[in-house]
């Protein structure tokens, strides 16, 4: 009975991990779309504006962040607090690249575009340590 026990709470513990992780990449997925939005209108194969682009609060990623399992898990950790700001900008940058490229300042777009990019890169950075951390007290604890 103590090994049946034993081997539910393994059990429930890694399926509590998979849906973690699962949450995460479904997060991470939604932001794939934004900037694949970014560029399909840059390389003129769509006609959607910056009002097609959530704010980093109504995105997958936001709400993870401000209000589930995020907030609740990691508030007090570094890397999470430092998620808002490079999260916030994808989100402007994107919007900001959309508008620059609808009023024709092409250069601009570009140069939004990079930054969405390279604030996305460092979102994800953080997020990998993260699930890195959480990983390694899993297996710790």
């Amino acid at each position: 009975m103590d090994g049946l026990l034993e081997l539910a709470q393994v059990s429930s513990a890694t399926l509590e991990q998979a849906a973690f992780l699962a949450e995460i990449e479904l997060a991470n997925l939604e932001e794939l779309e934004i900037k694949l939005t970014v560029y399909q209108v840059l390389s003129g194969q769509s006609d959607r504006t910056s009002a097609d682009i959530p704010d980093e609060t109504e995105c997958r990623l936001g709400q993870w962040y401000y209000q589930g399992e995020g907030s609740r898990l990691f508030r007090l950790d570094g890397d999470f607090n430092a998620i808002e700001a490079p999260h916030r900008a994808v989100h402007r940058k994107a919007q900001a690249a959309l508008d620059a490229y609808w009023r024709g300042q092409y250069e601009e777009a570009i140069t939004a575009m990079e930054e969405m990019e390279r604030n996305n890169l460092d979102v994800m950075e953080r997020m990998r340590r993260l699930i890195t951390a959480t990983d390694h007290a899993k297996a710790g604890g």
